[in-house]
């Protein structure tokens, strides 16, 4: 039972090990992306410019947090994203789920027998604005201290 147990540790370990690396992985590869792809510096781009690189920051990131999130909540179990079409409520209940991918495939092999169903708690932290602006293309008429 012991032996279950570090194990079941180490392998829960080596899984966020996985995912951190993964992480890093994904968002250093943003980063060279954005960098090769600018036509200027960041201070040479205009405020539009400088959104438009954010906002595929921003896509990036959410994703591989997205994929990190999904690959700790599986416990090294295979996870399908699917959305909960609808659920009818008669001796018992029956969720129909909508989804692509050939992982669904592994669904229908399932059918008939037990599976788990994890129903992830709602992201605010990816909801949330992210604070990151561009830099205006014209300064603020007002200084922060309300002079001129």
């Amino acid at each position: 039972m012991n032996n279950e147990i570090n194990s079941e540790k180490l392998a829960a370990m080596n899984l966020i090990d996985v995912v951190e690396s993964t992480m890093l992985g994904d968002l250093m590869e943003l980063l060279i992306q954005e960098i090769k792809i600018l036509p200027k510096s960041w201070a040479e781009l205009g405020e539009s410019q400088q959104n438009e690189v954010i906002y595929r920051a921003e896509l990036t990131c959410r994703t591989a947090i997205q994929k990190a999130t999904q690959i700790i909540a599986g416990r090294n179990h295979q996870t399908i994203t699917a959305t909960v079409e609808s659920v009818t409520f008669k001796d018992g209940a029956k969720a129909v789920l909508k989804g692509f991918g050939h992982s669904f495939h592994d669904i229908a092999d399932s059918c008939g027998q037990p599976v788990m169903v994890i129903i992830p708690e709602k992201e605010p932290s990816l909801e949330a604005p992210h604070g990151v602006n561009a830099d205006k293309d014209q300064l603020d008429l007002l200084s922060s201290t309300g002079t001129a």
